[in-house]
């Protein structure tokens, strides 16, 4: 059982589930735990190479659902589908969830990755609005989709990723479709593209879908650069904001547990917003300990 804090800072019950193994084809686990979809929502926040997860992922991509999921990991592709339920409300979202990823070239310091995610839920015609706060945790949520009743929503995700030695590339398209109770529809998108590169040498080491914690090559630690844009496109039938956000980034890895993270981004908001200037420019800095 572990505890987490999601993209609005609140903490919440983080993984707390069972596996059962006895099978050689499937793996079946019940309980609480991350829906299948998206490469960066898979990837913990000690694994990621910045220190918030892309707007698009925090806006789109299903965080921990309870619910019951079959799926199996192999060298070179991972499948899981799944139901879950937001949360023990009987009145919140139903889901069902799906991922599948492939990794036509797997070697130590070249990797290629291709996934794709799926999901249909059920909103029971309960309020839905999307709310981010733009990828700065302490912020308040200055980008916003249009607030209505809706029916159901559909979740599609593509992933791209890879290696080569030092250098770790990923991105991801989304896109989702909610139907409101009126039946009209709205149509959203977001996207990101990511590229980093480490000066002391090191390699991300991929397994099972998705990257692993860092380890440094020597005990003076591992410096990573990174870049990143991305975006989020909430506006439709004339409501609702559009926003692009350009991150540079510099990590110091002193081993697996101990992390410092320096983060400066420069977001491009536009349409409906809580601030007559939604622009500036944000500095993040994270201390990261984990045991």
């Amino acid at each position: 059982v572990s505890f987490s804090r999601d993209e609005q800072n609140k903490w919440d019950l983080g993984d707390a589930n069972i596996s059962y193994l006895g099978f050689k084809t499937v793996e079946i686990k019940v309980g609480h735990m991350h829906e299948p979809f998206g490469f960066e929502r898979l990837t913990g926040l000690t694994k990621i190479a910045t220190i918030e997860r892309s707007v698009a992922t925090s806006a789109f991509a299903p965080g921990r659902s309870y619910g019951l999921q079959v799926g199996n990991n192999k060298r070179r592709y991972t499948w899981a589908l799944g139901i879950f339920q937001d949360d023990d409300n009987s009145a919140s979202p139903h889901a069902i969830t799906g991922r599948l990823t492939y990794a036509p070239y797997n070697k130590k310091d070249v990797v290629i990755h291709l996934g794709l995610s799926g999901s249909y839920r059920d909103h029971k015609n309960n309020e839905f609005q999307i709310k981010e706060n733009g990828e700065v945790f302490t912020a308040s949520n200055v980008i916003r989709s249009a607030k209505f009743d809706a029916d159901e929503r559909y979740l599609l995700g593509l992933e791209f990723a890879g290696t080569y030695n030092n250098w770790t590339f990923s991105s991801e398209a989304m896109a989702q479709k909610v139907s409101q109770q009126n039946g009209e529809d709205w149509l959203y998108s977001g996207y990101y593209a990511q590229l980093s590169y480490f000066i002391t040498g090191e390699s991300r080491l991929y397994k099972h879908g998705g990257f692993k914690a860092i380890k440094a090559n020597s005990k003076s630690g591992a410096f990573e650069l990174v870049v990143r844009h991305g975006g989020v496109y909430l506006r439709d039938h004339g409501i609702g904001s559009d926003s692009q956000i350009s991150l540079l980034g510099i990590h110091y890895y002193y081993d697996k547990a101990l992390q410092l993270k320096l983060n400066v981004l420069f977001p491009q908001i536009s349409g409906n917003s809580l601030q007559e200037d939604p622009s500036g420019i944000a500095s993040i800095f994270r201390l990261q300990y984990t045991f």
